[in-house]
């Protein structure tokens, strides 16, 4: 005798042909089509304890076929809304988790962003931007995969393909200071992946970039120094190959035209971004027989390191030396006397980024963008010679 899987009734089954190799059933009084489940399924309560639930499991336990159920989990109107409910129910009590990778490979989208940046402890910077960048994934639903150059060229080429690999939607992606070829970047575009340059841009490949304004960093700082009564301005310049540095330094010399004031190539230096580096730059200036007045740095660190030689050689900061740096990094409020920044929305870089890189993802039209943020100046003591201008 075959009672129904539903209603538990005996008298009322029929065969009702077969479906594969197995004896199909048809019980009159609840109008239910179902098949017998085979003896070697395990009990309900055993497959709600397993591992790695898959659709296949929820349809042996319901009954139903395995397409059944994968239309209404994915919530396709041809499954009626009673059989959905049961699916979406048993897939809750046997703790049924998707496969992102089989979905992936289905709908050709992972909702995942790639990111892609030379540090996050070196100093607040890219915490801050990460910050940003994390609070619009949230809110648009998408997971990220994070990826650390650590200023290596050869670390940012494995990261690239890493990130192929794992099928991102779109990539986020700050270069190292020693990138000249982006053939490696330039894979996301052949693959129609979307990118978008945070801060460093490389020169090289065209793509949408979100940074601050470089350039006025440069002119607000030089005419802050003029302004303090700084007559022989030096500045410690970034990598020589990286975009901001070269419009920091081109802000530094047409302020300096500007005010028709002499451009000495001897008091302009480039750091690489390495601390043996710093040291030596700060030496050079230090070291002059006829040292600057005032110093445009194109990072706190460096400025923290200026501030700290130059108080071992007895300058007095700011009345004998005047020390701007750029970044607004925590210590730079610490350090004695206090270093006067550059400073721009990082946070909100993030932010900007990550939303202009969804939209050319969800509209498949990359429109390339460059987006500059206002820079803000920060006065403190290491270069205001007049305490009445501290806002």
């Amino acid at each position: 005798m075959v009672e129904c899987i539903k209603c538990g009734e005996v008298g009322t089954i029929s065969k009702a042909g077969k479906v594969g190799k197995k004896q199909r059933y048809f019980c009159k009084h609840c109008k239910l089509h179902f098949t017998l489940p085979n003896k070697n399924i395990a009990p309900r309560s055993e497959l709600e304890k397993k591992q790695n639930v898959t659709i296949k499991d929820i349809a042996e336990a319901l009954q139903i076929s395995f397409s059944t159920v994968s239309k209404a989990l994915l919530g396709n109107p041809v499954v009626n809304p009673e059989t959905r409910k049961k699916v979406l129910d048993m897939a809750i009590k046997m703790n049924y988790q998707p496969n992102l990778i089989a979905k992936t490979l289905v709908k050709h989208t992972s909702n995942t962003i790639g990111i892609i940046i030379p540090s996050i402890i070196s100093s607040s910077f890219y915490p801050e931007v990460l910050q940003g960048i994390q609070e619009i994934l949230s809110e648009k639903k998408y997971t990220s995969i994070l990826c650390l150059s650590h200023e290596s060229y050869e670390n940012e080429i494995a990261n690239c393909n890493q990130l192929i690999n794992n099928r991102v939607d779109g990539v986020l992606i700050s270069i190292t200071s020693k990138t000249q070829d982006t053939s490696h970047i330039k894979q996301f575009e052949d693959k129609n992946i979307p990118f978008v340059f945070i801060n460093r841009a490389p020169e090289t490949l065209q793509g949408s970039s979100v940074t601050v304004d470089n350039y006025l960093a440069g002119c607000k700082a030089v005419e802050h120094l003029i302004e303090q009564g700084c007559t022989r301005i030096a500045h410690i310049a970034g990598p020589t190959n990286l975009a901001f540095s070269k419009e920091r330094l081109r802000g530094f010399c047409d302020t300096l035209i500007k005010h028709r004031m002499p451009i000495d190539m001897s008091l302009i230096v480039y750091n690489d971004l390495y601390t043996a580096n710093s040291k030596e730059c700060v030496a050079h200036l230090l070291n002059l027989s006829h040292p600057p007045d005032g110093v445009f740095v194109y990072s706190d660190f460096i400025g923290i390191e200026l501030i700290l030689a130059a108080k071992e050689k007895g300058i007095a900061i700011p009345t004998e030396l005047c020390v701007v740096g750029m970044g607004n990094n925590p210590v730079s409020s610490i350090i004695d006397p206090q270093l006067s920044t550059i400073t721009g929305p990082t946070v909100e870089m993030g932010k900007i980024a990550t939303e202009l890189l969804i939209e050319e993802i969800e509209t498949k039209n990359q429109k390339f963008s460059n987006r500059l943020l206002d820079v803000e100046l920060i006065v403190r003591k290491s270069s205001l010679r007049n305490e009445s201008e501290i806002k």
